[in-house]
């Protein structure tokens, strides 16, 4: 089974439980993930987590292949048909700010 990983599993585990100098460990084995097909992520991700001289750009710099690109047509085809659920769920409960953020 493969997971998509977003930006807070870095951020919280470099600013919480798994710093990098206290759990190497953990770090390594999300390396070890990507590496295995295991986890993925999208670039912007990457563009989140790399904008600023931190550990995190310091453990992600030079692992950019990690991140994948969202812009095919395959996957924005995707990201319309789960733009169009948002709607229809939207339309059955209260309007809601996230909702009308995400589209």
């Amino acid at each position: 089974m493969t997971y998509l990983i977003d930006s807070n599993i870095f951020i919280q585990a470099q600013n919480e439980y798994y710093c990098m100098d206290i759990c190497p460990g953990f770090w390594d084995f999300l390396s070890e993930r990507f590496h295995s097909g295991e986890l993925i992520s999208i670039r912007q991700v990457y563009d989140e987590i790399s904008h600023k001289d931190d550990p995190i750009y310091e453990w992600v710099k030079d692992k950019k292949s990690f991140f994948s690109t969202v812009d095919d047509e395959a996957t924005q085809r995707n990201f319309g048909r789960d733009a169009d659920l948002v709607v229809m769920v939207d339309c059955q409960i209260p309007a809601d700010d996230l909702v009308v953020h995400f589209l």
